[in-house]
C-alpha cells in the first residue's frame, strides 16, 4: 500500500480593536461624536459571516499531478468555498499528502538507481486516485485508492481514507476514536459486526474465516459514506495477498448503539 496512507495513511479569532479618537474622551455630556449621531444601518441577512452559515458544502475539482520518470499519477481534491479558510486548508491537507508521496518515492527510485545492483527501475509506478465519499457541510470525506510497485514478485495496492470536520473557520481530521462512545467499549462489538461481513467472502471465495480478535487490530482505515462507514483492509491484513483487499460497509443505523450521539456521524443528514 503507498505510503501515502501507509500503513494498510491533517486543518482562527483576531479582536480587532482600536484607540479612542482624539477628542472624544474630552466631548461634553450633553455632546454627541459624529459616529453616534449617524443612524445604524440594519444588518442584512447576506451578510452573515460565511465561515459560521455552514450553508452549503464546499465543492471540489480533481487536480492532477503526472511525472513520466518515475512514472507517477496522483489525483487529489482541490477545494472551493464560501468561507475561504475552509478550502484552503482542505486543499493544503490533500495537496501536502500528494506532495510527501511523491518525494517519498522518488527518493527511493533515485536511491535504487544508484545501487548497480538495482533492475526494471523502468517498471516502478506510483498511483494514488482520491473520490469523494461524502461532502456536506460539516463533514467531508475521501477515500483514496492507491498502488505501488518497486519491483519484485508484485506490487502493493490498497485504499485510505481522510475524513474532516468543517466547524465553522476551522477543519479538523477525523480519526475512528472520535465516531465512537468511548464509554461502551465499540471496539469489540465493532470488529464482530465487522468479522461476520467479510466472513461471507471469506466463505465465498473457500478462505478461512477469522475471529474478531483479528479485525481490532487493523481497524483504522475508514470513510463516511452518505449512509454508511465503509471500513477498508488492504492486502494482508485480514488474509494472504492473494484474497486481495477487504471493504465492509456498516449502515450508521446499525451501529446507533456504538456511535457517539453528539459526533461526527450524527451530523450527516439520514435519508
Amino acid at each position: 500500500m503507498p505510503r501515502s496512507h501507509t500503513l494498510v495513511a491533517s486543518m482562527l479569532v483576531v479582536t480587532l480593536g482600536g484607540c479612542p479618537r482624539k477628542g472624544r474622551d474630552e466631548a461634553k455630556p450633553d455632546e454627541a461624536s459624529n459616529d453616534e449621531a449617524k443612524p445604524k444601518k440594519p444588518k442584512k441577512v447576506g451578510d452573515q459571516d460565511p465561515c459560521l452559515g455552514g450553508a452549503e458544502p464546499p465543492t471540489w475539482k480533481a487536480k492532477r499531478v503526472t511525472v513520466k520518470v518515475p512514472k507517477i499519477e496522483l489525483e487529489f481534491p482541490e477545494f472551493e468555498s464560501a468561507c475561504a479558510t475552509v478550502a484552503k486548508d482542505l486543499s493544503a491537507a490533500f495537496e501536502n499528502q500528494a506532495r510527501a508521496s511523491r518525494t517519498d518515492f522518488e527518493k527511493q527510485w533515485k536511491e535504487a538507481k544508484a545501487d548497480p545492483a538495482t533492475f526494471n527501475l523502468e517498471s516502478w509506478e506510483l498511483v494514488d486516485r482520491c473520490t469523494a465519499a461524502h461532502v456536506s457541510p460539516t463533514i467531508v470525506s475521501f477515500a483514496c485508492a492507491g498502488s505501488e510497485y518497486v519491483g519484485g514478485a508484485h506490487g502493493m495496492y490498497g485504499t485510505g481514507g481522510r475524513t474532516f470536520a468543517i466547524e465553522g473557520r476551522k477543519v479538523r481530521e477525523l480519526n475512528l476514536e472520535d465516531l465512537f462512545d468511548d464509554t461502551k467499549l465499540w471496539k469489540k462489538p465493532l470488529s464482530e459486526r465487522i468479522a461476520k461481513q467479510v466472513n461471507v467472502r471469506k466463505k465465498a471465495d473457500g478462505w478461512d474465516p477469522l475471529g474478531a480478535d483479528a479485525v481490532e487490530p487493523m481497524l483504522g482505515t475508514f470513510v463516511l459514506e452518505d449512509a454508511s462507514i465503509a471500513f477498508y483492509f488492504a492486502p494482508y491484513a485480514l488474509g494472504s495477498f492473494a484474497e486481495g483487499e477487504y471493504v465492509a460497509k456498516l449502515d450508521y443505523a446499525a451501529l446507533d448503539d456504538l456511535l457517539a450521539r453528539a459526533g461526527p456521524v450524527s451530523k450527516i443528514p439520514r435519508k
